[in-house]
């Protein structure tokens, strides 16, 4: 068992443990229980319940540590809620006296605001991995075609193509990792125009090899600027 899963069986027995507790004191000093009680009590119960299912949704969904580490905002809001829920669900208890509408009303905008939060929050978690995956996509695009210029410079004996080799491998490590589908093309074309360098290098073709390393350095440049604009 991983230490995810050891997180969410704690986070279980933690729960399992809280309603007994809650269960036992309510029912043990609870001598009135009008429909009033049973709501404030029914909601807390929900809570208790909701709260472990989307916090295990929001942790056991997720596939990196990263992602955990995005899901835990579902879980501080859940305990948040269990907090809000049992001191309006003992007050319900406490003072049944209170309008049976009004209860009602209280209790289900309470448990709305919840589920739009842990729905928000899992739709900014989802798209944050969405966006990680794709700059992770991109920097290994990116390293794959350094690591060739990087080979390049090193096969080659030319005084004068090496230097260019170098500062091109240092585009690509500094390029920006960002990508957008408008870019895809350029991409495509810049990835082209490596491989068509390293077939120069290979041949020894040192001044059509630095002419492409240029194309290639002015197609970085125009990436950049066309990312930062898109950003």
């Amino acid at each position: 068992m991983n230490k995810r899963n050891n997180n969410i069986v704690l986070l279980l027995v933690a729960l399992a443990i809280a309603i007994v507790v809650f269960n036992v004191i309510v029912f043990v000093f609870s001598k009135e229980r009008s429909f009033v009680f049973w709501i404030g009590y029914g909601f807390s119960m929900v809570a208790f319940l909701l709260m472990p299912v989307a916090s295990v949704y929001a942790l056991s969904a997720s596939s990196s540590e990263n992602e955990v580490f995005l899901g835990l905002p579902a879980v501080r809001i859940g305990i948040f809620y269990i907090a809000i829920q049992l001191v309006v669900g003992i007050i319900l208890m406490l003072f049944q006296g209170i309008g049976t509408k009004i209860a009602v009303v209280i209790e289900i905008m309470i448990l709305a605001v919840y589920l739009i939060a842990v729905i928000a929050t899992l739709l900014n978690r989802n798209r944050s991995v969405d966006i990680e995956s794709k700059v992770s996509e991109k920097m290994s695009y990116l390293k794959s075609l350094s690591a060739e210029v990087q080979t390049l410079e090193a096969k080659t004996n030319d005084d004068k193509l090496r230097p260019a080799l170098h500062a091109l491998n240092e585009s690509f490590r500094f390029s920006d990792p960002m990508s957008h589908g408008s870019l895809t093309a350029l991409e495509d074309k810049i990835e082209s125009k490596t491989q068509y360098l390293s077939e120069l290098v290979g041949e020894k073709r040192s001044d059509e090899a630095l002419s492409v390393i240029g194309e290639i350095e002015a197609l970085l440049k125009e990436r950049s600027i066309r990312a930062k604009a898109l950003k």
